[in-house]
């Protein structure tokens, strides 16, 4: 897991040298909500996961309400955005968004399925399979045998109609 990431994190920050050297004064959430609003896919897709980080808890969420429904939005519609453009990434944050606490509300077989959707993408090949087979058991954890059948027809339903069948393996 640990050689994963640092291949991920070489791979992700490749060309930035100069950001280290001289970081910039805002956020990364800043720039991931600029590089969204500005059109790039992966960022779009890593909105939602990164919005709300800053609120450590219920009462600075409810302090700042409007932002957070402003955020919420915002994520939604990148969210949105990012999988009608066939970003990889945004099937595993769509599997994210169903959850208990994402964004469009907790539905936990369309979780599982944009999840296993997402782990059919060469992105999602990428990560360790035990890494996969963890969260996959998260997702699915609840959902009886009917349920999890039913997440896997959406799956491949969703890879179906998914625009770019190159980031298929």
């Amino acid at each position: 897991m640990l050689l994963f990431a640092q291949e991920e994190s070489q791979r992700l920050c490749a060309g930035t040298d100069g950001l280290r050297a001289a970081p910039p004064d805002d956020s990364a959430f800043d720039w991931i909500a600029r590089a969204a609003d500005a059109g790039h896919t992966g960022a779009m897709a890593l909105y939602p996961h990164l919005a709300f980080d800053a609120y450590r808890d219920d009462a600075a969420l409810l302090a700042d309400m409007a932002e957070v429904v402003r955020r919420r939005e915002r994520a939604r519609a990148h969210l949105h955005t990012a999988l009608e453009r066939g970003e990889p990434a945004a099937l595993g944050a769509a599997a994210q968004a169903y959850g208990a606490d994402g964004v469009f509300g907790p539905d936990p077989a369309r979780s599982l399925a944009y999840f296993l959707a997402y782990r059919q993408t060469r992105e999602g090949a990428r990560a360790p399979h035990s890494l996969l087979d963890t969260a996959e058991h998260r997702y699915a954890r609840g959902l009886d045998a009917v349920a999890r059948r039913n997440a896997e027809a959406a799956a491949q339903q969703i890879l179906a109609g998914w625009p770019r069948p190159e980031t298929l393996r």
